[in-house]
């Protein structure tokens, strides 16, 4: 080999421009990220959910406000003191609960309180099924709301219970 096929040094001003090159991405993930995500929020993303609102209810969205329909007026029906036995248990452990439900339905109250025996024994059906170990799990009370609200479903035949709220939770 001759001395003259050495390969040249980089000029100064190619190596500058390469590595401003590299940094043109970031930049563009930095500065258009943000862009976009306030874009997609103040033109999509709220007028759907301001549209929703006024679905919803067209007086409080002049207000400003969410909050259920016209005549829809929560109305509430207590169970107090259910106590059922413990799959397992020899029937030596218990629980007893007492709960409060809720819906919007003018014919609430009337309805559940002519079947109210139904809704006791469904009751009973869900909290029997369970068992020490079971209540043991972390969110069990959430789970016995869901089931007590589908037993209540099946129950009544409709969706009347919108909320249940446990006010007594008790497992002796």
């Amino acid at each position: 080999m001759s001395e003259d096929a050495q390969p040249l040094p980089p000029e100064p001003g190619a190596r500058a421009s390469g590595a401003r090159a590299g940094w043109l991405p970031v930049l563009a993930v930095v500065i258009l990220m943000p862009l976009l995500s306030y874009a997609m929020a103040e033109f999509l993303l709220i007028p759907r959910l301001q549209a929703a609102v006024v679905r919803e209810d067209p007086a409080a969205a002049e207000n400003g406000e969410v909050r259920p329909r016209r005549g829809a007026e929560m109305q509430s029906v207590d169970f107090p003191n259910v106590v059922s036995n413990l799959t397992g248990s020899l029937q030596s452990r218990y629980i007893k609960v007492s709960f409060t439900v809720y819906g919007s339905d003018p014919d609430f109250r009337t309805r559940l309180e002519a079947n109210r025996t139904r809704l006791l024994d469904t009751t009973l059906g869900v909290l029997g099924g369970l068992s020490v170990a079971d209540l043991e799990r972390p969110g069990i009370k959430n789970q016995v709301r869901s089931e007590l609200m589908l037993g209540f479903e099946h129950a009544l035949r409709a969706k009347f219970v919108e909320e249940l709220y446990f006010s007594e939770f008790v497992i002796q």
